[in-house]
């Protein structure tokens, strides 16, 4: 018997964080008994398909409405189609995940918006436009910050949850075991995108100043490869540092890894540090906006340090490699798919 009946707007299933969490939420929900229905605007699918998720592409975001841009008659158009959608399938609850401009459009009662990351410091457009889109909106935060972060701006939702991405723990766990990592541990990793926003530098130059003598796995791709790989030369980190490509499935590097290390300047709720947690491996992060303060919590707060303090960095890599803390199901049990899910179920 379905339990509720969720509806997820997307513009695509690129290859972005946001749209990984929005399948596995999907997947997680239909097999506890819902039924789920993924809307996209546009075909393009870059991750691997759930089995029990079903997918319908309204193709709406051709040529001509990319061109357009946010143009309200052609998003009021949007929004038609997917509404038509929505009452075919009964929607009880529709979540719309980095599609706002469309959703906004859409009368259903219960329309919630899915915020993944702060909004502060987005360019002066998109912040405007973002705080009346959320005002006396239904939003759902991935983490307490973008709570306080949306209330610091002034805006006033008509409801604002804090809803944690739901992990499947035991199937991570399982994966986890699937194969060994072709580099021997021990070894420090970092694993994100060769992007200037994961600040592969400042963790270069902590670890540098570390003087850790465990090789540091940089496991990415991305444009920025080629400055990354020149500033482990000039640091002279050639002999230490090993630039490894996205595996479909880390978690066995994750697994095998002494701690994992993440510098970034800013994110949503970082879901490599909670999966590292779930593989019982210890971290060493920035406290940047937002999530890692959330994640690193009692005995773990000692291996959060400020963002710009790379001597502290250093010396929380040299803590971590020393001191190695057991990681337990208290650090990790309140992003589990037990204590997740409920959430999504009280919000029709």
């Amino acid at each position: 018997m379905i339990k509720q009946r969720f509806v997820f707007i997307a513009k695509s299933l690129s290859g972005g964080g946001a749209e990984k969490v929005l399948l596995e939420t999907a997947s997680l929900l239909q097999r506890r008994g819902h039924a789920v229905l993924i809307l996209t605007l546009s075909g393009t699918v870059e991750h691997l398909l759930p089995d029990n998720v079903t997918v319908q592409n309204l193709n709406v975001l051709g040529k001509v409405a990319k061109a357009l841009g946010r143009n309200t008659w052609v998003n009021r158009w949007q929004a038609k189609q997917v509404n038509a959608a929505i009452d075919v399938f009964q929607a009880d609850v529709v979540i719309s995940c980095n599609a706002e401009y469309v959703s906004r459009f859409v009368p259903h009662p219960n329309l919630y918006h899915w915020v993944h990351g702060v909004i502060t410091g987005s360019k002066p457009r998109v912040l405007q436009d973002l705080c009346r889109l959320y005002e006396n909106a239904r939003l759902i935060c991935v983490a307490q910050a973008i709570a306080d972060d949306i209330k610091a701006l002034g805006i006033r939702p008509l409801r604002c949850e804090v809803i944690y991405n739901p992990f499947d723990t035991q199937k991570i766990q399982h994966l986890a075991q699937a194969y060994q990592p072709q580099i021997p541990p021990p070894f420090l990793l970092h694993v994100g995108s060769f992007n200037p926003r994961k600040r592969h530098d400042r963790l270069l130059r902590a670890y540098q100043q570390s003087g850790v003598n465990m090789p540091l796995v940089l496991m990415g791709q991305g444009a920025h490869q080629a400055e990354i790989e020149q500033q482990i030369k000039q640091l002279g980190l050639s002999n230490q540092v090993i630039l490894h490509p996205f595996e479909a499935n880390p978690y066995p590097y994750i697994q095998a890894a002494c701690a994992l290390l993440l510098s970034s300047d800013q994110e949503g709720l970082p879901t490599v540090l909670i999966e590292a947690l779930i593989c019982h491996t210890p971290i060493v992060s920035v406290d940047c906006p937002s999530g890692p303060a959330e994640i690193l919590t009692g005995d773990l707060q000692e291996f959060l340090v400020p963002v710009q303090d790379e001597s502290a960095l250093a010396q929380a890599i040299v803590k971590v490699v020393n001191t190695k803390p057991m990681i337990e199901l208290k650090h990790y049990e309140r992003f589990a798919v037990e204590s997740v899910l409920p959430k999504f179920e009280t919000l029709a």
